[in-house]
């Protein structure tokens, strides 16, 4: 086997815009689609915010009783467009708290999802056992875990149903293949961390991984623009929703450093890294 099952994210400003995007996936062999609590790429919510007088210009606001509203909406809208014929996941970002996690958990189960992605942050983790008692959806979860004591009762217990850390994060190929190893004996599959900012031979050493680990499920993949092909020579190939490694030797990707030179780091803080509640106090991003 040298290919290896995708999924992509989808975002939109509406339910109308969001079905727009799945529909592109779909024509592009991609049927799994991820989604994130509310509009992925518009995090700001719909609805006015009541902010008090001196809260900060800068950052996303975000409400957590009105996004989980908006998110039923959209799923409701979906459900309806395209009924069984897409897989969706939601990605919650640990944003909610625990009793929330717990409620939403609870609302999202008649939409039939694939997955629900980092419901709980690392310090909630006590609390997937009641997320458990209440929905049978499956839990992903993993992209902030550093050390195999944030994931070793989550398997054991059969808490969640896939692990989808950050290669690099996790320490490189050797933990990562060890973790895969762990999680197969006790029913957990993977779907490893594959954001758009991963680089191409980060994503190549994850399909490596994926192509030897029996318990497989799913690669979270973003595309590479045709800039980011020139810089990096051998990028995997996306083909009707199916990722193919090539024959080159090692992981099959270069670097090509006179090309990156017309590329150089630009990117400013983003506001998608400076979240807010309501009344302007930080949370996570």
């Amino acid at each position: 086997m040298t290919s290896l099952l995708v999924y992509g994210s989808a975002q939109g400003k509406t339910p109308e815009e969001l079905g727009d995007r799945i529909e592109e996936n779909l024509q592009n062999g991609i049927g799994h689609t991820r989604l994130g609590l509310g509009y992925l790429g518009d995090e700001n919510t719909r609805s006015p915010l009541h902010k008090p007088e001196g809260a900060p210009a800068y950052g996303l606001y975000f409400d957590p009783s009105q996004k989980m509203a908006e998110a039923l909406e959209m799923l409701r809208y979906l459900r309806g467009r395209f009924g069984n014929r897409v897989e969706l996941m939601i990605d919650v970002h640990e944003k909610l708290a625990p009793t929330d996690a717990v409620k939403f958990a609870a609302a999202l189960e008649s939409f039939g999802m694939f997955f629900i992605e980092d419901i709980l942050p690392v310090e909630h983790l006590d609390w997937m056992k009641r997320v458990r008692q209440v929905c049978a959806t499956p839990m992903a979860i993993g992209e902030l875990f550093n050390h195999p004591r944030e994931w070793q009762q989550l398997v054991i217990n059969r808490e969640i149903d896939y692990i989808r850390c950050h290669i690099s994060q996790l320490g490189g190929l050797t933990p990562a293949k060890k973790l895969a190893v762990c999680c197969e004996a006790f029913g957990v599959r993977t779907a490893w961390h594959g954001p758009g900012d991963l680089t191409p031979i980060g994503m190549a050493a994850q399909l490596h991984l994926d192509l030897t680990s029996p318990n497989f499920a799913i690669q979270e993949f973003a595309n590479y623009s045709e800039d980011m092909r020139k810089v990096f020579p051998g990028c995997p190939e996306l083909k009707d929703g199916y990722l193919y490694a090539n024959d080159r030797p090692g992981l099959g990707v270069d670097f090509d450093e006179e090309a990156a030179r017309a590329f150089p780091y630009q990117e400013p803080v983003k506001d998608m890294f400076q979240f807010r509640l309501p009344d302007g106090t930080p949370i996570r991003s």
